[in-house]
């Protein structure tokens, strides 16, 4: 009997012990782990893993842990003044804001996760490529060096500078093996004290939904990217970044409408814009400004962003640091307005980013949006009101063309499918339209739609009191009279 009971006291204390063993791996396996991915992040960084444990001992290796580690001591002290500065910057910190949007970031992870830590999703892109992770099991040491010796050149202007440059990238990426962005995205989130859950490639349909790519293709048109889910100890669901190569440029957006559908089903957005080339305050590039404008609660941008003047205009905008010039490869872009009322905040940033890193200033414009007091809104309906009852002497609108037919008899298989469909005279042609916007974006889904019904070369035109005019000229135009 006292055997027994002996017994059952062990028993029952090799449970709880087991039972406590568990529940503690649990904890601690809060999601899912791609073992391989995860390893591959550390092995790149220089830190120990379990896969590649016997050719981390090799002393080339050892060498390109200690460079790695140089480098990461290069960026740590500006890093740890902005978490410093940031510490009190709540306009920056708005809860509610999942999602950062990081237009021209090329692999930039670091500077998105470090300015806004809990976002749960990442949106980055540029113009560099995807790329594919090598199997490093199958490596030589001569290529695996190789590679490892690419990617920390490949972070070294980063490290130093704060920034990516486009064509040092591609430059890099040529590489048969380093070839794209997802090297580096992987590097930064081991970096970062991050394990990946889960990595795969995606591409965007028509209607702007991700789905997994199976034959994925950095040569191909279609607008894809890559997806990797990862966290935190502590995190209480995944965190998702998403890095797509795409040309945001107007041009490129009208040919390929689904990124901006796929924008358009984000929501509570926060925009971070840093070294972006000033691409924003070209024409070229306005349907992508005025998404940013539209859809974002927070900013937070330097000079190469938005125009001040412009984001004055919607946001209530905070200064902060020291603006003087621009570098010489930007010195039209210089901005008097925003010189002027930087002269009075009497001091610099306690650490440097951007391009004005090289004159020892740096510059950054926080904006939330403006909260309409109860005599805006009221303004806003009374001016409603008067667009519905009057027309604008210079009223630019925006249409979808959907084909061109010899004579109006020749109309009605386009009116089976848009009985709203209407008809102008271009050079002595009949060419049928739908739609009637105002913004230029609005037509963007008519377009989608309009294709979708066999009208493949629908495109996007425009017209000033009746009168066609180019697509360029009405979206100046469009931005001036609103």
């Amino acid at each position: 009997m006292k055997f027994i009971i002996q017994l059952i006291c062990t028993t029952t204390i090799i449970f709880g012990l087991l039972t406590e063993s568990c529940t503690a791996s649990l904890q601690e396996k809060q999601f899912p782990v791609d073992t391989l991915a995860n390893e591959t992040a550390k092995f790149l960084l220089g830190s120990e893993t379990r896969l590649f444990a016997e050719r981390q001992k090799l002393p080339k290796y050892l060498e390109h842990k200690k460079i790695m580690k140089a480098g990461l001591n290069i960026a740590k002290p500006g890093l740890k003044k902005i978490k410093t500065w940031l510490s009190d910057k709540n306009d920056l910190k708005d809860s509610e804001l999942h999602c950062l949007f990081y237009p021209f970031s090329g692999p930039d992870f670091l500077y998105a996760d470090v300015f806004f830590p809990d976002k749960e999703k990442y949106i980055l892109f540029g113009l560099e490529k995807i790329g594919k992770l090598p199997d490093f099991k199958n490596f030589s040491d001569t290529l695996l060096f190789g590679y490892l010796e690419n990617l920390r050149n490949s972070l070294q202007y980063a490290n130093n500078n704060g920034y990516f440059v486009t064509r040092q990238m591609n430059e890099f990426f040529t590489n048969e093996n380093l070839d794209g962005t997802i090297h580096l995205l992987y590097s930064y989130l081991a970096q970062t004290s991050h394990t990946i859950s889960s990595s795969r490639f995606v591409v965007v349909d028509f209607n702007g939904n991700i789905s997994t790519d199976y034959g994925f293709s950095d040569q191909s048109k279609q607008t894809k990217g890559v997806e990797i889910q990862f966290f935190k100890p502590g995190d209480k669901q995944l965190k998702t970044l998403y890095y797509f190569k795409v040309d945001v440029s107007d041009f490129q957006l009208n040919l390929h409408p689904e990124f901006i559908s796929f924008l358009n089903q984000q929501n509570n957005i926060s925009t971070y814009l840093k070294s972006a080339s000033y691409l924003l305050q070209y024409p070229e590039f306005s349907i992508l400004k005025n998404y940013i404008l539209k859809h974002s609660e927070v900013i937070l941008q330097d000079d190469s962003g938005v125009k001040y003047s412009e984001l004055k205009t919607n946001f209530d905008v905070k200064l902060y640091g020291k603006y003087s010039r621009t570098i010489k490869q930007f010195s039209e872009r210089f901005q008097p307005d925003l010189k002027k009322d930087c002269d009075s905040l009497g001091q610099n940033l306690p650490f440097l980013l951007g391009y004005n890193k090289w004159h020892n200033e740096s510059i950054l414009m926080s904006a939330t949006v403006k909260k309409e007091t109860d005599s805006e809104k009221n303004k806003v309906v009374s001016n409603k009101t008067k667009t519905i009852n009057t027309k604008h002497a210079n009223s630019v609108r925006f249409k979808v063309q959907i084909g061109t037919i010899e004579n109006r008899r020749n109309k009605e298989k386009y009116l089976k499918v848009f009985p709203d469909a209407e008809i102008y005279t271009d050079n002595g042609m009949l060419k049928l339209t739908v739609g009637n916007e105002i913004q230029y974006e609005n037509c963007l889904q008519i377009k989608q739609e309009a294709r979708k019904k066999g009208f493949t070369d629908a495109f996007i035109v425009a017209f000033e009191n009746g009168k066609r005019i180019p697509v360029e000229t009405a979206l100046e135009r469009s931005k001036n009279q609103n």
